[in-house]
């Protein structure tokens, strides 16, 4: 597929992306660190805004189906750190909506990892105008941030310094929350309370401790909101999202039907190959 990311049109390259992200799921996990990854981490720091967006799109694939393998949690982590400084706000923004909703099956790591750029991403927000976003993005950060973070509470904590880095994620927040409107810092302040005393078995003072499996229902099961990204996976994908690849390719047979799918959405004209053979098998 090297041969789509090298094109000098954002159509191949961005074909590259979506069906990198259809592939990523069978694939195994050498595959995935020494031919998945590095295209991923090129692919990432695209200055077209969509082709961009897609393999983000394709790393949350991965975040969500990898293996537990240190090392690969690794080299996927650090490709997602190498996609945040190609990508800036938008990059932030589009990892949120589409890694926020996997939490509740990430593994320790990978949620550690989440939490920890979002305190960043809030530590760089409160310096305001030197954290490099204008008022506009300084205010969809915050509400992307609240999203992720309801999101990120289904999570089952068992372990300290999650809890640590979670409740330190809801104080950050609301330390912008005059960046938020008045229901989302009615439901930051609630979370907020919610999360003061640690689950018990962790550790902490206090007084009477609700078991950890009740810490995060104290007020009720929360419904999940609503994604205001475009890249977020639904039932209903819209065409030319990564769901909506791989549900097409699904139905292909063979190289000459996915070449079609892509030449019907315009990613690809007639005279551009399809390498895709390592990756999907195609005949």
């Amino acid at each position: 597929m090297w041969e789509l990311v090298a094109s000098k049109r954002p159509g191949p390259r961005l074909a590259a992306a979506l069906l990198a992200g259809a592939a990523a799921p069978s694939l195994s996990q050498q595959q995935v660190t020494r031919q998945l990854l590095p295209l991923l981490s090129t692919l990432g720091s695209d200055q077209d805004p969509a082709v961009g967006s897609a393999s983000i799109a394709a790393a949350a694939v991965l975040f969500d189906c990898l293996g537990t393998e240190q090392e690969v949690q690794e080299a996927l982590l650090s490709t997602l750190d190498d996609m945040l400084i190609a990508g800036g706000h938008s990059a932030e923004m589009a990892l949120l909506a589409v890694l926020a909703p996997a939490a509740s099956r990430a593994s320790s790591q990978q949620l550690e990892w989440l939490l920890q750029r979002l305190l960043l991403m809030l530590a760089a927000m409160h310096q305001r105008s030197s954290s490099g976003k204008t008022s506009t993005q300084l205010t969809e950060a915050a509400a992307a941030a609240f999203v992720a973070l309801r999101q990120i509470e289904a999570h089952e904590f068992t372990e300290q310094r999650l809890c640590m880095h979670f409740a330190a994620a809801l104080t950050a927040l609301q330390r912008e929350a005059d960046l938020l409107d008045q229901p989302q810092r009615d439901a930051l302040a609630a979370m907020v309370e919610d999360h003061e005393t640690p689950p018990a078995g962790l550790g902490g003072s206090g007084g009477a401790q609700q078991p950890a499996e009740l810490q995060h229902l104290a007020l009720g099961p929360r419904a999940a909101l609503p994604l205001t990204a475009t890249l977020a996976m639904s039932t209903h994908p819209a065409p030319s999202s990564p769901a909506y690849f791989e549900h097409a390719m699904s139905r292909c047979r063979g190289r000459a039907q996915l070449a079609a799918l892509f030449a019907g959405a315009g990613l690809l004209s007639p005279e551009d190959d399809l390498p895709i053979s390592a990756f999907l098998g195609a005949a």
